[in-house]
């Protein structure tokens, strides 16, 4: 009965780990005509879980992270555990030599742990003259 559960907990941790490393990571374009200074990322989130979007690469020559600001979705204000949206805004800088692109990396990670993101989420910002 041990070797029973002992397999079955070393498979299901296995499967973890794999369903971990095949997690696709999502890239997307965002266009910032040459009229914005600023744009903004949103993303779900649901800090509850322990679980926190921080930002993992960021070209700092070319843009700033201004603030980032959590909103719980309006269904779930008042349910323990409820989930919403995580907004990170972003500036262009004053001086950038346009255009131009960059890339910015956010990932989806509880802070004390040590393993790979839950998620991982590129963009490319594509800065307009």
């Amino acid at each position: 009965m041990r070797q029973l559960i002992s397999f079955i907990l070393s498979f299901g941790l296995t499967s973890a780990i794999a369903h971990a490393q095949a997690t696709p990571i999502h890239e997307q374009v965002i266009h910032v005509s040459s009229s914005q200074s600023s744009f903004e990322l949103s993303l779900p989130a649901n800090p509850t879980t322990g679980f926190n979007w921080q930002v993992s690469s960021l070209d700092s020559t070319k843009i700033k992270l201004v603030k980032s600001v959590y909103t719980p979705a309006s269904a779930s204000k008042h349910l323990v555990g409820g989930g919403g949206i995580m907004h990170f805004y972003f500036t262009v800088l004053p001086k950038l030599q346009r255009p131009t692109s960059t890339k910015i990396e956010l990932i989806y990670v509880r802070p004390w742990e040590k393993v790979q993101p839950a998620q991982t989420r590129r963009w490319v910002i594509d800065i307009q003259a």
